[in-house]
């Protein structure tokens, strides 16, 4: 533990509340010693989806063929898709990108603009998303 932690503090200083300042990164209560820079840390991009009913199973295999496709990218490092155990109409996109870029890019490839198009009218309201910095593993666990 003790380890990870110093790891951590190498990068990463505890702030108050999250915040953005100095064009510094912060997340969870940290913010980054390199202000500007990602490269320290992957960005995982939680995206929050709610389908209407009759839509669930046309999302999700719409849903899995782009994840099979984001897989394929070399900014990506990880695309998951998950679904609520309780209310199937609700899932959870959990994207793993390598670089600041990755996700613009990921956003111009025929499959996202596809998976897009295909199920904007499926939603149940709109999609929403919260970003994080990677803390545990280190990058290379991913």
């Amino acid at each position: 533990m003790a380890g990870l932690l110093s790891t951590m503090e190498a990068h990463w200083e505890w702030t108050g509340l999250p915040t953005v300042q100095d064009n510094a990164f912060v997340w969870s209560g940290m913010r980054s010693r390199y202000p500007g820079r990602m490269s320290q840390s992957l960005l995982i991009v939680h995206v929050h989806v709610h389908v209407r009913p009759e839509h669930v199973n046309a999302f999700r295999e719409a849903t899995l063929a782009n994840a099979r496709e984001s897989v394929k990218e070399q900014g990506i490092a990880r695309f998951d898709v998950v679904q609520d155990t309780e209310d199937t109409t609700r899932f959870v996109l959990v994207e793993v990108y390598r670089t600041p870029e990755a996700p613009a890019a990921h956003k111009e490839t025929a499959h996202y603009l596809k998976w897009r198009d295909t199920v904007a009218p499926m939603m149940a309201e709109p999609r929403t998303s919260r970003k994080y910095a990677n803390c545990f593993p280190d990058n290379g666990g991913w």
